[in-house]
């Protein structure tokens, strides 16, 4: 289901939702004009869309915050991001080799 598109002077942004987590996707677009289509890209663009996480504050204390979340089906691994309130979000830590 496409949410919305955004065009620019150079770009065009198109949002879709409603993807199933753990499926894989493949995209292209091709220009046309009138009856006539133009060329595009037979391999497309893939991702593997992924569920996002339901993060969690498990504890904290005066110097220390511990954070859980949900493992997500089909994920080898995480990216924690932090943010100060009006700031804006920074990498903190990878997390590689979770076991399913």
């Amino acid at each position: 289901m496409i949410l919305s598109m955004v065009f620019s002077l150079l770009t065009i942004i198109l949002v879709i939702i409603n993807l199933i987590p753990n499926k894989k996707y493949i995209y292209t677009v091709r220009a046309y004009k009138d009856s006539k289509a133009g060329a595009y890209d037979k391999a497309g663009k893939s991702i593997l869309y992924l569920a996002s996480p339901s993060l969690k504050i498990a504890s904290t204390s005066a110097s220390s915050v511990k954070i859980k979340w949900s493992k997500v089906a089909g994920a080898k691994g995480y990216y924690v991001y932090r943010k100060a309130s009006n700031g804006s979000w920074k990498k903190i830590a990878t997390i590689k080799k979770v076991q399913q």
